[in-house]
């Protein structure tokens, strides 16, 4: 079975901690500082929660910045980076074009 929280599908035989991780923006250490907040066990899994637990899992998610919100962030950053010039912003454009050209080996980069 599958618990569905914030738009993210987490299997409910994972470890609270581990199953913290599939949202994009949580690594371990922020999941572990989540689940020592809400004084859930290290070796919890998922479908041993209450629902109480789970809503406070999720008022603690809905107060950051994960997922799509940090995607976009992280996009304007690079964005702006891009726009003022800045060698790190032409390093992850040229980043990003040699992925797509392992791709489709027909890319073109442009000039600056």
């Amino acid at each position: 079975m599958v618990l569905h929280l914030l738009g993210v599908n987490l299997p409910e035989n994972k470890i609270v901690r581990v199953a913290l991780t599939y949202f994009y923006g949580i690594g371990h250490k922020t999941a572990q500082r989540i689940c020592s907040k809400l004084s859930i066990h290290k070796t919890c899994k998922l479908h041993e929660l209450s629902e109480s637990q789970i809503q406070q899992i999720s008022m603690e998610l809905s107060n950051m910045k994960i997922e799509t919100d940090l995607k976009r962030e992280v996009i304007n950053n690079i964005m702006h980076h891009r726009s003022i010039g800045t060698y790190k912003g032409k390093d992850t454009l040229w980043v990003i074009l040699l992925e797509a050209n392992v791709q489709r080996p027909t890319l073109e980069l442009p000039e600056d």
